[in-house]
């Protein structure tokens, strides 16, 4: 019986305790009002977070590759030169936790601010993850992912083809934002590809429409016949 008493007590002084901490404080004590949030993130600061993110994942998946098929060599035994299984996961966290889902509140926060450069960029860069997204693994998840509490922890994953279709797509909204600014000159130290050079952010998409659509083409063309030499 003092067993429960003990237990009971304890956990009515904790319940106290936590309550009127949270009276003398004042508000939620949950609540980090240091946070960064969607509502006070700058586009700047989201400018510059994507482009670090998407430059460090294509560095961690060529590390990994080059090593996997033996470009390089690992300086320690049974490294990735090895040819086992490999998941890199580094490129997954930096694409799905990192990249979109800054990615998508810079679109919101662009169109609401009527930011063209942002909204146009962002656009880009997204379409530059999903492409090393759907390199590195084939069908990727894009249409669910990234939905909030409205969505799921397990969103269904997209096919290739679709994924490619959705890269023109956004790449196509990219241009067409960027081009009534694309003699722009504003210098912009958030913008570490190009420092806001719209011009070559154009070029950039354009570039990638022609680099995705020929892997698609690619994919739906099959494989040459195996001619084997005869004795």
């Amino acid at each position: 019986m003092k067993k429960y008493i003990l237990k009971y007590s304890l956990l009515l002084t904790i319940f106290w305790s936590a309550s009127s901490c949270a009276s003398y404080l004042g508000g939620d004590i949950n609540i980090d009002p240091s946070r960064t949030t969607e509502s006070n993130i700058s586009l700047a600061g989201l400018m510059s977070t994507v482009q670090f993110y998407t430059s460090e994942s294509h560095f961690n998946a060529s590390w990994v590759v080059s090593r996997y098929v033996q470009q390089i060599a690992d300086v320690v035994a049974d490294g990735v030169d090895v040819q086992r299984e490999q998941s890199i996961p580094a490129v997954w966290t930096n694409i799905y936790l990192n990249t979109v889902p800054n990615l998508n509140v810079m679109m919101r926060k662009a169109e609401v601010e009527n930011q063209p450069f942002y909204l146009g960029t962002a656009k880009i860069i997204m379409a530059i993850n999903l492409g090393l997204g759907t390199t590195m693994w084939e069908n990727i998840p894009y249409s669910q992912s990234d939905k909030g509490t409205e969505g799921t922890f397990r969103p269904s994953y997209d096919t290739q083809e679709q994924i490619f279709r959705n890269l023109q797509t956004l790449l196509d909204e990219g241009i067409a934002a960027l081009t009534p600014i694309a003699t722009q000159t504003t210098t912009r130290p958030d913008d570490l590809a190009y420092n806001g050079n719209v011009g070559r952010w154009i070029r950039l998409a354009w570039t990638l429409k022609a680099r995705y659509l020929c892997n698609s083409r690619a994919r739906e063309q099959p494989p040459p016949p195996i001619t084997r030499c005869k004795p």
